[in-house]
């Protein structure tokens, strides 16, 4: 009985596993950050603005007011998954402590 057990963990481990490697495939994809509008001689530039190696990065969205929309919907996407992501390996961490996996 107890084999049986362990052998379901194992198996949602393996589950799990797979979904994590999937969301960081997706979040990949991504834009990271937060969109920043700076006002420059009266007029407003949006930036996206976000860390890489410990320094913050803008960089100058030259788009439409259509695409920053479309931009915003994609960060909103990436951080959502991001939130996935993270339950995914906490219920990781309970299988892999539960089969006593480490």
């Amino acid at each position: 009985m107890e084999s049986v057990v362990k052998e379901l963990l194992l198996d949602e481990l393996r589950r799990v596993e797979n979904m994590e490697k999937a969301f960081e495939k997706q979040i990949s994809k991504y834009p990271k950050g937060s969109i920043q509008i700076k006002k420059i001689n009266g007029k407003q530039y949006p930036y996206l603005c976000y860390r890489e190696g410990g320094k913050v990065v803008s960089k100058y969205l030259k788009v439409s007011p259509i695409e920053l929309e479309i931009v915003k919907k994609r960060i909103q996407e990436r951080k959502q998954r991001e939130m996935s992501l993270k339950r995914i390996r906490k219920d990781k961490k309970v299988l892999s402590k539960a089969v006593k996996i480490k």
